[in-house]
């Protein structure tokens, strides 16, 4: 009997191991494209920015800026199906925070809300907020 109470807690020992290493790896695909669609969207403004000539508008100071995914979707920037969550059902909304300072990006911050994962930091309502740091 002994022997065989230690064979069950055996494999529940096991089917727990599997069972957390299977939820450690959905984690890691969830973050990784989360920080895909991050990367997508810092890429549109990136080619909005060099397509608009933004950049080379004289500033006397560094200056912030933010734009929203809806913008760059409906200036062909970035596609929706590239906001696709892991699961290709729901959609992520955001926006990315740049400062743009001699002519130059020198910080570029995106900001994504989805279903079941939102940034740090994300505040859709207050522009005063964003800080790119």
């Amino acid at each position: 009997m002994k022997k065989f109470i230690i064979f069950i807690v055996s494999i529940l020992i096991f089917i727990a191991a599997i069972f957390l290493v299977l939820n450690f790896l959905a984690g890691e695909a969830e973050k990784k494209r989360y920080d895909e669609i991050k990367e997508k969207a810092s890429d549109a403004v990136r080619w909005y920015l060099k397509a608009s000539n933004d950049i080379n508008v004289d500033r006397e100071e560094p200056k912030e800026f933010f734009v929203q995914f809806s913008f760059l979707i409906s200036k062909g920037y970035l596609k929706r199906e590239d906001l696709m969550d892991i699961n290709n059902i729901n959609t992520c909304d955001g926006y990315v925070v740049y400062r743009i300072e001699n002519k130059e990006v020198t910080c570029l911050k995106p900001y994504i809300k989805c279903k079941n994962y939102v940034s740090s930091d994300y505040d859709s309502n207050t522009v005063e907020s964003f800080n790119c740091k």
